[in-house]
């Protein structure tokens, strides 16, 4: 008789092999969070996104300046102003109307300029306080000119058109203003003088006209006429 081979599953080993390959199978698959979808990776986008936006704004802004000229020393009124009394200075203008009121570094300062009043050290130079020796410098015309009618700190320098507005009770009323210059330079203002009310009574205040203007039609338009200067910006 042939001998058989039996075999014999042990219990303890099948059992050892069926909780191994348990063990080795591979964990259930989780649904991960779509991240996408998360609400603070949104929220920390958009702080990311606004600081760069502020950051180049304010760096925008802080390079927003412009050359303009500065005084390197004191000039006192009537004396020359040249490039030698001039360094270049970079300033932050809010509006170009401001910026107008100065000579920039990339402008020429006309021939025979000179100051128009006292120029300290440091100040940025204005057109205002600039004045040529050209054909207006020759003739200076004195003008009466009321409190009203001056325009709030004007000063030698600056430029403005002469208009004469008729009294209230005069036979010129109904005529109504007229300009009698236009783009005069003033060449000075007296000081203010100060009452319990303020400012108060008419000022003297010179004028600059050209050698070629008919003074004697500038006389008859201003005769008895209230004076208004109207400064012209630059």
């Amino acid at each position: 008789m042939k001998n058989r081979r039996v075999s014999v599953s042990h219990p303890r080993l099948t059992s050892s092999r069926a909780s191994g390959e348990q063990a080795s199978s591979p964990p259930a698959a989780r649904l991960a969070r779509t991240r996408w979808r998360d609400p603070r990776l949104w929220v920390g986008v958009v702080l990311v996104l606004g600081g760069l936006l502020l950051g180049g704004r304010l760096v925008s802004q802080a390079d927003h300046t412009v050359g303009v000229w500065r005084l390197v020393h004191d000039v006192p009124a009537g004396a020359g102003v040249s490039r030698d009394d001039l360094a270049a200075a970079r300033v932050h203008f809010d509006d170009s109307g401001t910026l107008g009121r100065y000579v920039s570094v990339g402008e020429q300062l006309p021939a025979g300029a000179r100051a128009g009043h006292d120029l300290d050290t440091g100040d940025l130079l204005a057109w205002s306080a600039v004045s040529t020796g050209g054909a207006t410098a020759g003739l200076q015309l004195p003008l009466a000119v009321p409190a009203s009618g001056l325009p709030l700190g004007l000063q030698a320098g600056d430029r403005v058109d002469v208009w004469a507005v008729p009294e209230r009770d005069s036979a010129a009323a109904s005529a109504g203003a007229r300009r009698a210059l236009a783009a005069a330079t003033v060449a000075s203002v007296e000081p203010a003088a100060r009452g319990f009310g303020g400012v108060a009574g008419e000022r003297s205040v010179l004028i600059r006209v050209s050698r070629q203007a008919d003074l004697s039609q500038v006389l008859s338009m201003l005769a008895g006429h209230s004076i208004v200067l109207v400064r012209l910006e630059r």
